[in-house]
């Protein structure tokens, strides 16, 4: 018969091995993840701003997916979005809604934007906060926020 340690010491070698192979297997994810960081933020450095008039433009210099069929318009304006901001003459308060494919998409890769970020910083607006205040641009098409329930108290979270 061979020698076996005591049970305890078994456990206590398993958890270390275990834990090593964790904390190994948690530096190579970092390490990829590192990698994948480094090839996005070359590829958004690479990406210039991109044009009103670029098909692109409607999608984002970050995304990755089809851009063939711009979003459709789903309400149209030829007013400016705000009367105390000075816009150029192209921007309208006309509103613009992804395909679910494409919605779907986007949401993905800003999950993974946020996982690879080490400093994240979210500047939102209206698109963000319309569902709760209850108006989307000058559209006022939104009938879900506050304004409609009339409390604040009543508001229910953004989507």
């Amino acid at each position: 018969r061979s020698w076996r340690a005591p049970r305890h010491v078994q456990d206590r070698e398993n958890s270390t091995n275990m834990t090593n192979a964790h904390d190994w297997c948690e530096d190579a994810g970092q390490h990829v993840r590192e990698e994948e960081r480094k090839r996005l933020v070359q590829r958004l450095y690479s990406t210039k701003a991109l044009s009103h008039l670029d098909p692109r433009f409607f999608f984002g210099r970050g995304y990755q997916g089809p851009t063939d069929v711009a979003p459709p318009c789903v309400w149209e304006s030829s007013q400016t979005p705000r009367e105390d901001h000075a816009t150029p003459q192209w921007l309208t308060a006309s509103e613009f809604s992804d395909s679910p494919d494409v919605a779907a998409r986007k949401i993905a890769q800003l999950a993974n934007l946020m996982r690879l970020s080490k400093h994240t910083v979210v500047y939102s607006g209206a698109g963000i906060s319309a569902s709760v205040i209850g108006q989307a641009a000058r559209s006022g098409t939104n009938t879900q926020g506050w304004l409609k329930r009339g409390s604040l108290r009543e508001a229910r979270p953004t989507p």
